[in-house]
C-alpha cells in the first residue's frame, strides 16, 4: 500500500469494466467533497444532506463542457463504508465518460487510483469492519452458488466474529479472576474459585475442539467439492461430463483413450460448488508414454478428491473387479453407463455387481431421469461432506491455524497449577483469537488478505 495511505484521497470504478447502463465511481478521503464541488461547479453542494441522492450535471473543470448527467451521493464520515468522507457517482456506463472522469481525478494533487481492496482496507483501519468480515466480503463477491453465499453472508454479518469475541471474553474474565487472586497472595484461594477457573477452561477447550472439526467443511464449501469421473477407456466419462455441463468441454469419440489429460470444470449442484474432473481412461495396458502419464495423473487424483464416480459400461464385470482393487475401501458412486443399449436386464451382471457394491445407478445420457438421480446423489454426498448445518464454520487456513495455536495454549493450562503461568498461557490463547479478528495483526497478513480483492472494493 502507498505510504500516503491515509493522506491520499482514492478513487476507482466499482462497477464492472466496459460499456454498461450505469457505471459507479467511488471516491474516499478528505477531498471527496471538494471533488464534488469541482465536478458539479456548485459551491452549494456542501448543503447536500449525507446519503441524499442528487441528480446533477458533471463538468470538465478546465474546458467547461458537460460530461454527463449523473446521480451523486455523499457519505459523511464516519457513517460511510470506509469511515471517511465518501462520494459515489452513478453515471452512464460509457467508456468515454469513464476515461474523462479518471483523467480529471488523476490530475488532482493527493488523489490517486485505489489499490486492490483499498476501500475495504480503510474500512478495517477505521474500525468499520474486523478482519473476519473483510474476508467474508471477499468470499461474498467470489461466491458462485447458494451455499457459498449463505456461508459468506453469515460471516459478513458477524457470525464468526461474535463466536471468537465470546471466547476471548471468557479468557479475559479468567485473567481478571487470576489477577484479583494474585493481588492478595497471602490469602487462601477458595476451592470453588479455582475450580470455577478450570471448569471454564475445560468448557472452552471442548468448544474449540468441536469447532475445529468444521475447518475442512468450511474450506471445502468456500473453494469447492472435488469430484472426479473415473473408469476404463470409452466408458462414457467425457460424454457424461459434457452432459452435466450442458456444453462440450471434453472430446468424445468411439476410439478408446481419447482423453489423455485431466479436464477441469465447475458445476453448481443443489447450491454446492463442485469442481468436476474428467480423467484419462484407466487400464493396465497403455499404448504409449502419453497415455501412461494420463493414467498416472488419474490415479493420483483419486486420492485427492472428495467424491468419485466410477463409470463402468453395462455388462463390463471385469472392470468392476479391476477398479474395486484400485479404489480399495474409499467411498464412491458406482454408475453403470450406456444403460439404453441393453433392452434386456443382464441379471448375472447385476447380481455380480452386488458382490462389490450394495448401491449402483444405471444411467444413460439419453435418459435424463437417470442423470437426475446421479445429480441428486452427488448433491447428497456433498451435503454430508460439508455437514451443512447452521453452525458457523472455519473457512480459511489462517483461522484454523490461529485457533489451533490458541487451543494448544488452553490445553497446556490443564497441566499447570501455578496461577502466574496459567495467566500467561491464557494471554497467549487470547492473542491468537485477537489475531483472527484483526485486533492484533501484521502488515504481511493484511497484504495477503487484500491481495485478491478487486479494485473498487
Amino acid at each position: 500500500m502507498s505510504k500516503n495511505f491515509v493522506k491520499d484521497t482514492i478513487f476507482a470504478k466499482s462497477s464492472g469494466f466496459g460499456k454498461s447502463g450505469i457505471a459507479v465511481f467511488r471516491i474516499s478521503g478528505i477531498k471527496a467533497m471538494s471533488i464534488l464541488e469541482m465536478l458539479t461547479k456548485n459551491t452549494k453542494v456542501k448543503d447536500i444532506s449525507p446519503r441524499e441522492t442528487v441528480l446533477c450535471n458533471l463538468y470538465d473543470p478546465v474546458e467547461n463542457f458537460i460530461i454527463d448527467k449523473a446521480i451523486v451521493i455523499f457519505f459523511k464520515n464516519p457513517k460511510s463504508y470506509t469511515g471517511e468522507d465518501m462520494l459515489e457517482i452513478h453515471a452512464h456506463g460509457s467508456i468515454a465518460i469513464e476515461k474523462m472522469i479518471f483523467e480529471i481525478l488523476n490530475k488532482i494533487p493527493d488523489v490517486r487510483i485505489a489499490e486492490a481492496g483499498e476501500f475495504t482496507k480503510r474500512a478495517f483501519i477505521n474500525n468499520k469492519l474486523d478482519l473476519l468480515k473483510v474476508e467474508a466480503i471477499s468470499d461474498l463477491i467470489e461466491s458462485e452458488t447458494k451455499e457459498q453465499h449463505k456461508q459468506a453472508i453469515k460471516q459478513a454479518t458477524g457470525n464468526l466474529s461474535e463466536l471468537y469475541r465470546g471466547w476471548r471474553n471468557i479468557l479475559m474474565q479468567i485473567i481478571f479472576q487470576i489477577e484479583a487472586i494474585l493481588d492478595f497472595p497471602d490469602e487462601e484461594i477458595p476451592p470453588n474459585i479455582k475450580n470455577g477457573i478450570f471448569d471454564s477452561i475445560k468448557q472452552l477447550r471442548h468448544k474449540m475442539e468441536k469447532h475445529l472439526v468444521t475447518a475442512n467443511q468450511g474450506e471445502i464449501l468456500r473453494t469447492g467439492v472435488k469430484l472426479c469421473i473415473i473408469g476404463p477407456p470409452n466408458a462414457g466419462k467425457s460424454s457424461l461430463m459434457n452432459f452435466l455441463l450442458s456444453r462440450d468441454v471434453a472430446i468424445t469419440s468411439d476410439i478408446a483413450g481419447t482423453t489423455r489429460d485431466i479436464i477441469e470444470a465447475h458445476l453448481d449442484i443443489n447450491g454446492f460448488p463442485i469442481i468436476l474432473y474428467d480423467t484419462a481412461g484407466i487400464h493396465s495396458n497403455p499404448k504409449d508414454v502419453i497415455e501412461k502419464k494420463g493414467i498416472q495423473k488419474a490415479l493420483e487424483l483419486i486420492s485427492d478428491v472428495h467424491i468419485k464416480i466410477l463409470l463402468i459400461e453395462y455388462g463390463d464385470i471385469d472392470n468392476i473387479r479391476y477398479f474395486k482393487k484400485i479404489i480399495n475401501n474409499s467411498d464412491y458412486i458406482l454408475a453403470i453407463s450406456k444403460n439404453d443399449l441393453f433392452k434386456e436386464e443382464n441379471k448375472i451382471f447385476e447380481q455380480e455387481i452386488l458382490n462389490y457394491s450394495q448401491k449402483f445407478l444405471k444411467i444413460s445420457i439419453k435418459e435424463k431421469n437417470t442423470i437426475s438421480r446421479l445429480i441428486d446423489t452427488i448433491g447428497e454426498k456433498a451435503a454430508i461432506i460439508i455437514n451443512n448445518n447452521s453452525e458457523p464454520k472455519i473457512s480459511r487456513a489462517r483461522h484454523k491455524l490461529e485457533i489451533e495455536k490458541s487451543l494448544l495454549s488452553v490445553i497446556k493450562i490443564s497441566h499447570q497449577d501455578d496461577l502466574v503461568l496459567i495467566s500467561e498461557k491464557i494471554r497467549i490463547a487470547k492473542n491468537h483469537l485477537s489475531g483472527i479478528i484483526g485486533d492484533i495483526t501484521t502488515e504481511d497478513i493484511l497484504e495477503k488478505i487484500f491481495y485478491n480483492f478487486c479494485i473498487g472494493k
